[in-house]
């Protein structure tokens, strides 16, 4: 190994370990290792470095089934032969993805970290260390960005952070190498004389992140050899912004605590008071405080709550996760809806920028392209918005009495009298996406589109909707979808 070049990285490594207290003397560390350079440049550095921690080490290599078998065990056993190499006792464990309402992307990811949450709490590990690099950072930094994300967004991933998806353990997530580069755990791989594994699905662009990785990256770096510093230190300044705020709300008078049914109570005229970057992050803190943490307060949940927060008058927004926020005079109640206020499905989520996602089955892409004047859609599961609502549009399920401002007509229409309208069977009703921003819904897929949010100018933000493959319909069936 080229002493030099290791010495260098496993210093940094140790420091930032020491910098952010990510291993106490005595811990049991859980590496997740999938044979790529940044996991094996992982177990690398940590096993050198064992001693100087004081911790306990054990190897975990998850399995998605996502890829051709022979290949998934060529990886398990390289990364077994790479356990035993080092004395690291090994683990090799499978997980099933769903991905009938996730995407790909998203299934190996809940599923992978479900995994090792349970190897983990199996083993006594308190820590799961993964090879996240400041690479992987600039380009979840991007992904947000494109996403719409605000200030809490930017702040990306940190060294230390809480287990990302609910379960019943929730071991610490670390991330031991976000000070160095990919290229750097490259060379540290090769300096070791280790090859890594080599997995076909980074190259496949039909995913956004390998997009950004392949296509947008490199046109950025050549504008900025040192951009991915720089996204990286836009995180980390996020990030301190983020815990300055929460160190501040602390001691702000805007949370009155839980009322007497378990709902939580905001003092309008406390947020009113507030700045506006303090309002939304104390919004931003009271939604984290009620809402499922595989839901997570978006930009829209939080500026639909501020709009409440600022309006006279009583109001009330639902949000994901079957929650409701209740305006009642000078106070908002923020908790659990009543039974069936909002319909069973999944929770309401963002609608990026770009790129393409699933929700309840269906297959959504967006893009962004010219719209001429006076041009109409020829499809119902097509639209063409307004760029504008881009920041804060979502896609969920219908919620009871919602009405909509429709083309051609004046006043409100009840959703539910538009889909008898149109035939929509019962059971269908409440599976339609339905994208909407604070104003109101924007377009029911399938159906209508409301008159404010058609394209003002030549732009526009297209959406496509790709309803998922159903029976073939019966003699009294519909073929709505």
């Amino acid at each position: 190994m080229d002493t030099t070049l290791a010495g260098g990285v496993e210093r940094r490594v140790l420091r930032l370990i020491r910098q952010h207290h990510l291993i106490p003397p005595g811990s049991t560390v859980l590496l997740a290792v999938s044979g790529g350079a940044d996991s094996l440049a992982l177990v690398q550095i940590l096993a050198r470095l064992q001693d100087r921690v004081s911790a306990t080490l054990h190897v975990a290599y998850v399995d998605h089934g996502l890829r051709a078998v022979a290949a998934l065990e060529a990886e398990r056993a390289f990364v077994a032969e790479i356990a035993a190499s080092l004395g690291i006792e090994f683990h090799g464990v499978r997980v099933a993805t769903d991905t009938v309402k996730r995407s790909p992307e998203d299934a190996a990811r809940t599923g992978r970290y479900h995994a090792l949450a349970r190897l983990a709490g199996a083993l006594g590990a308190e820590r799961v260390a993964t090879g996240h690099t400041r690479s992987d950072q600039a380009e979840t930094v991007l992904l947000r960005l494109l996403r719409g994300a605000g200030i809490a967004g930017l702040a990306a991933m940190v060294p230390d952070a809480p287990w990302p998806v609910p379960d019943v353990v929730s071991p610490r997530l670390l991330r031991p190498l976000l000070g160095l580069s990919r290229a750097e755990t490259a060379s540290y791989c090769a300096a070791a004389g280790l090859t890594p594994c080599d997995d076909e699905t980074n190259a496949d662009r039909r995913f956004l992140r390998n997009r950004v990785r392949l296509d947008v990256l490199p046109l950025l770096r050549a504008m900025n050899p040192r951009v991915e510093v720089a996204l990286a230190d836009l995180a980390e300044e996020s990030h301190l912004v983020m815990s300055a705020f929460d160190a501040l709300l602390e001691r702000a008078a805007v949370q009155r605590g839980n009322g007497p049914d378990g709902v939580l109570c905001l003092d309008t005229a406390a947020l009113q008071s507030l700045a506006p970057a303090a309002r939304r992050a104390a919004l931003r803190a009271a939604l984290r405080a009620v809402m499922p943490p595989s839901a997570g307060p978006a930009r829209a949940h939080i500026l639909a709550l501020e709009a409440l927060a600022l309006r006279d008058g009583d109001a009330q927004v639902s949000l994901p996760g079957r929650l409701l926020a209740r305006r009642v005079r000078s106070m908002i109640r923020l908790g659990a809806a009543e039974r069936d206020a909002h319909p069973a499905g999944e929770p309401d989520r963002p609608v990026p920028f770009a790129g393409e996602f699933h929700w309840s089955g269906f297959r959504i892409s967006v893009t962004r392209a010219p719209f001429p004047a006076g041009a109409q859609n020829g499809d119902r599961w097509a639209v063409a918005l307004d760029p504008a609502l881009a920041a804060e549009l979502t896609v969920g399920s219908r919620r009871r009495g919602e009405r909509m401002e429709l083309v051609g007509m004046s006043g409100h229409k009840r959703l539910q009298d538009l889909m008898v309208d149109a035939k929509v069977p019962r059971a269908e009703r409440e599976r339609l996406p339905v994208f909407r921003t604070a104003r109101g819904v924007a377009w029911v897929a399938g159906l209508r589109v409301a008159h404010w949010a058609r394209p003002a100018g030549a732009g526009a933000l297209h959406i496509q909707v790709h309803p998922p493959e159903r029976d073939p319909p019966s003699a009294h069936g519909s073929e709505f979808l």
